[in-house]
């Protein structure tokens, strides 16, 4: 059974490679000829920031001392 800081520090990790995922996928959009796939990779880009952002969220309320008491 793993304690709340643990799992905060995997979803801090996760945060860590999400965000280097995005940032490949926009240098590849903007280097990207044809508007179909470059449309694509961009909403990939918008997926990743709000799955980056609840992950944010979540560790940020998990380490919150004051947060459950």
């Amino acid at each position: 059974m793993k304690f709340i800081p643990e799992i905060a520090d995997e979803y801090a990790c996760n945060l860590v490679l999400l965000r280097q995922r995005r940032d490949a996928l926009k240098a590849q959009a903007k280097a990207e000829r044809n508007a179909e796939l470059r449309l694509r990779l961009w909403r990939r880009v918008y997926l990743l920031d709000c799955m980056i952002m609840d992950g944010a969220r979540a560790v940020h309320l998990m380490r919150d001392r004051r947060h459950g008491e």
